[in-house]
């Protein structure tokens, strides 16, 4: 998904419902431009399947993680991330906790 000007809300984003998705098992999303709180409010509506296998989101420019990623749970089958270009966020949550995490990029 690459997030530019056409998407405006949290709305728009659970819109594509990606949780209702259940065959999705990679999800790669890629900011350009927008602020802070739109990258957030964006990010939180593209909540996922709990059957999501790898993520990869680049260009991030919010300042917190969405709560469906820190929610160690939803996304315990989550085995791959990839956090490219996150320039403010300055908590990342606790992904030490994911079952089946093998590799986390930073």
């Amino acid at each position: 998904i690459k997030v530019d000007g056409e998407w405006s809300s949290e709305s728009e984003a659970r819109a594509a419902n990606l949780q209702g998705k259940q065959k999705l098992t990679e999800l790669k999303i890629e900011f350009v431009g927008g602020s802070s709180g739109d990258n957030e409010m964006l990010l939180e509506g593209f909540q996922p399947n709990a059957n999501l296998r790898q993520l990869w989101i680049y260009g991030y420019r919010g300042e917190r993680i969405p709560s469906w990623i820190d929610d160690n749970d939803y996304l315990s089958n989550l085995k791959k991330i990839r956090l490219c270009n996150w320039g403010t966020c300055v908590c990342l949550g606790s992904f030490g906790r994911l079952p089946r995490l093998e590799l986390l990029e930073i």
